[in-house]
């Protein structure tokens, strides 16, 4: 499922790749708010997928001749999310790269980055694109970044942290073209656009582990050959603080449906060749790409509305029997049905919770509804005494007077789960027509455990319930 060889008149543009890409080396950032534990299932997530198919077919594209190969592939170890990676191959030698995503599990935490890595070789060591520049910058801290066109060796894109961690991004990419002395090379022209990287190191050098062992620039060893990044977006960097703060919603990847899409291109040395500039306008065989370099723009795209949940329960009427006793919470009562998942490492916010108390909120739809499944997410904090409810009720009606249970979900505290856990429980409405599950009120319970288990380190302090988000289908 991958590209083993692409040569250009005997010469190897690439090395290995592309392969899809969900990890990044750690920031102090990322450090602060424990991303690269709480993002784990994200390392190495691409390069030990299963390969399920490989399909050929020839391509169906205006332009010259072209062959299609599209890879089905699974990722077992982030809840068997979806990659589907599809290579049209045209006789011109240029090759459209198409990656999209679809997650497994809608309990999956933010996605450090979506793209494709792969390794060039060494000889290729200039770097020309168009976009932000010259210095590094990300998805949430480019605005001091002016679109240009740029070039420098690829050794000037990497910027010495005192600490090793993820550095270089430029964001906003046209293009972008790795060439050797001749100016042979290899282009990527983003559709619309990409963001890149490019060291002689790999990410596992840049890559601290769980924990920061604080090595320092010297400590790394330069590679023979060159690794490249080409992503739709990293989640941004934040930079609030660096003791807990995560970045920004509207600035993160959470699990979703995501779509990039990229063309390769051989770049011909000598002082008669067409230059990448001139290259990366030409040659568009589809009209998706074209329409693709229509749409660039300096507009910044946000993901907050692709962030929110779309349910039956958003922006409804509710109310919640026992007011929340959690004193930061900014979302109010509201903050249940807003659409907006809580984050795990943050408890303020969009977390609404309760010391001590049980919760139960009723939902008003405005009109009868079918009911397909309610699902209500809590957190779980073990040092913090948050823990997860030993309950779950969710009840339905017409009236809001007289309910009728649809489930209970009941819950084994255990003392020795993972602090940092965020959990849906799951109520599933009857299925098909003939008595299927209809209500206009959603009635939701959830039963705190009150005080740390016998067993917990706290054994006995009053226990926290955290509740998040109430999704009615």
């Amino acid at each position: 499922g991958e590209i083993g060889s692409f040569r250009y008149r005997e010469r190897d543009l690439l090395r290995t790749g592309p392969v899809p890409e969900f990890w990044r080396a750690p920031t102090d950032n990322d450090f602060g708010s424990d991303q690269q534990i709480r993002s784990r299932v994200w390392l190495g997530a691409g390069e030990t997928r299963t390969v399920d198919s490989v399909r050929v077919t020839a391509a169906d594209v205006e332009g010259p001749t072209a062959v299609l190969i599209e890879s089905f592939n699974t990722l077992e170890g982030a809840g068997d999310s979806r990659v589907i990676t599809r290579y049209t191959v045209f006789g011109s030698g240029d090759i459209l790269v198409e990656n999209r995503f679809e997650p497994g599990s809608e309990d999956l935490p933010e996605i450090p980055r979506f793209g494709m890595s792969l390794t060039l070789p060494a000889t290729l060591d200039r770097v020309e694109w168009f976009g932000r520049g010259p210095h590094e910058n990300y998805w949430d801290r480019r605005t001091g970044a002016r679109l240009g066109r740029w070039s420098m060796p690829v050794d000037s894109l990497y910027y010495p942290y005192v600490r090793p961690q993820e550095n270089g991004n430029r964001s906003d990419t046209r293009w972008v073209a790795f060439t050797d002395e001749t100016g042979a090379g290899i282009l990527a022209v983003g559709l619309p656009t990409v963001d890149f990287s490019a060291h002689f190191f790999t990410l596992a050098d840049f890559d601290e582990g769980e924990e920061k062992r604080n090595r320092h620039t010297i400590d790394l060893e330069r590679r023979d050959f060159g690794t490249v990044h080409l992503d739709l977006r990293q989640t941004g960097v934040g930079g609030d603080n660096s003791w807990g703060a995560v970045t920004h919603r509207e600035y993160t990847l959470l699990p979703q449906v995501l779509e990039q899409a990229f063309l390769l291109r051989p770049v011909e040395g000598g002082a008669d060749a067409t230059g990448p500039a001139e290259l990366a306008r030409s040659g568009l065989w589809t009209s998706e790409m074209a329409s693709a370099v229509g749409r660039r723009s300096l507009r910044f795209e946000t993901f907050a509305e692709r962030n929110l949940v779309d349910h039956l329960a958003r922006d409804a009427t509710l109310s919640v029997v026992t007011p929340a006793s959690s004193p930061y919470s900014r979302g109010g009562d509201q903050a249940l049905v807003d659409g907006v998942r809580g984050s795990i490492d943050r408890r303020g916010g969009d977390w609404q919770g309760y010391e001590e108390k049980d919760l139960e909120v009723v939902i008003d739809l405005g009109a009868s509804q079918p009911i397909e499944r309610v699902k209500i997410g809590f957190l779980q904090v073990v040092w913090a005494r948050i823990f997860l409810p030993s309950a779950v009720e969710v009840s339905l009606s017409e009236d809001g007077e007289t309910f009728t249970t649809l489930g209970t979900v009941i819950h084994d505290v255990a003392p020795d789960l993972p602090t940092d856990l965020r959990h849906y429980f799951e109520v599933i409405g009857i299925p098909g027509e003939e008595g299927r599950s209809t209500a206009r009120f959603v009635r939701v319970r959830a039963v705190n455990i009150g005080r740390a288990p016998p067993d917990h380190e706290l054994s006995g302090e009053p226990a926290w319930l955290y509740a998040d988000e109430i999704i009615v289908e």
